[in-house]
């Protein structure tokens, strides 16, 4: 009897519980609907890059960039080695396949296609193009703050994150680097956004989007912006897992993945 009536007890303070967090926000948040998403096209092609493999094992699989404008611009230029093939779009959604850090220390700040002094594609071990010396990026001088020079405030060595996004209609997953003006974004759409409703980026189709966003010394400059669309059913997790293989994804820093915002303080940290 006094075990039924500490499993009454229990159920109630749940209700009185939901009750609560009904009153504070004053609705339940809304399951999120199923999306379609067919991603056959980069399956088809990741086939006919494995079987070439076999006879050309040099061979890397490439991929597409999204890169982010300067000075405040609001389409993403889908890069894709075929200059007749690019294309520039104010949004675009996808599955989110891999993501992770990487690093990249440019000289010039206006690169123009010069390659990275030093980089590093997983945010830990950094390459110096010059002397071939590999670096610990934890203890690296130009990653610390306080080591930008003259308007690069902050760090010297500009911190990334690097997405793997699945999109239907493309035939090669597309790559979006995030500078540390949208990382805070992202992080926030992946814990407040998906992880409260037990969800990761790969279980969701995001839509990206270029908010204008100004500094204090009033030049404009882009933020990505991130909204959940819907969760994503189980043929396409299947693919999607199939397809996030980490060693897949880990790609050079080039000179596409920099933009010119105005460089991170040490207020904005986000790495």
């Amino acid at each position: 009897m006094a075990a039924r009536k500490s499993a009454l007890d229990k159920a109630e303070n749940n209700v009185i519980v939901q009750e609560s967090k009904m009153a504070l926000f004053g609705r339940k948040r809304a399951a999120l609907a199923e999306v379609g998403i067919d991603l056959d096209v980069i399956v088809d092609t990741y086939k006919y890059f494995a079987e070439i493999q076999m006879e050309d094992p040099e061979l890397k699989i490439p991929t597409y960039r999204a890169k982010i404008p300067s000075g405040g611009g609001k389409s993403f230029d889908i890069l894709t080695g075929d200059d007749s093939f690019d294309t520039s779009v104010k949004e675009f959604r996808g599955v989110v396949a891999n993501f992770h850090n990487c690093n990249a220390l440019f000289l010039n700040p206006e690169p123009n296609g010069e390659p990275p002094a030093c980089s590093s594609p997983d945010g830990f071990k950094g390459l110096d193009a010059l002397s071939g010396e590999i670096k610990d990026c934890a203890d690296c001088p130009s990653n610390q703050w306080g080591s930008g020079n003259g308007t690069r405030r902050g760090k010297a060595c500009k911190n990334m994150r690097r997405l793997y996004i699945l999109v239907e209609g493309s035939d090669m997953p597309i790559v979006l680097t995030l500078p540390p003006t949208s990382i805070i974004g992202w992080e926030r759409y992946k814990s407040a956004v998906l992880g409260v409703q037990r969800l990761t980026p790969k279980d969701v189709v995001t839509e990206f989007t270029l908010e204008v966003a100004v500094n204090s010394a009033g030049t404009k400059y882009s933020v990505v912006g991130f909204k959940v669309v819907g969760v994503i059913g189980g043929m396409a997790k299947e693919t999607v897992k199939q397809l996030s293989s980490g060693e897949s994804y880990v790609k050079d820093v080039v000179a596409e993945d920099y933009n010119t915002e105005p460089p991170e303080t040490e207020g904005d940290k986000t790495a």
